[in-house]
């Protein structure tokens, strides 16, 4: 049975959606992927924006099948925050 594994967009203030999705012919493939594919996110707290990998589980699809979009470029780090100063006037 083909195994599913979500690529999820997290983003602060917008939350989190499924962006891609991988289709593996067996559960190691699976987690071996989840695995490496996550290992990138090494930010000591959660940023602004991220990718992640998540397990999803048995699937009917077949591991022919297209997936839905095609993923983004992995990326760990947040963008830089624009300061904001306090103006007496």
């Amino acid at each position: 049975m083909p195994y599913l594994v979500n690529i999820i967009e997290s983003e602060r203030g917008w939350g989190r959606r499924v962006d891609s999705e991988r289709i593996f012919a067996t559960r190691a493939a699976a987690e071996k992927f989840i695995a490496e594919y996550n290992s990138q996110n090494t930010a000591s707290s959660a940023p602004d924006w991220y990718m992640q990998a998540e397990f999803e589980g048995e699937t009917t699809r077949k591991v022919t099948e297209k997936p839905k979009r095609k993923p983004r470029k992995h990326k760990t780090q947040s963008a830089p925050g624009v300061a904001i100063q306090n103006l007496e006037f």
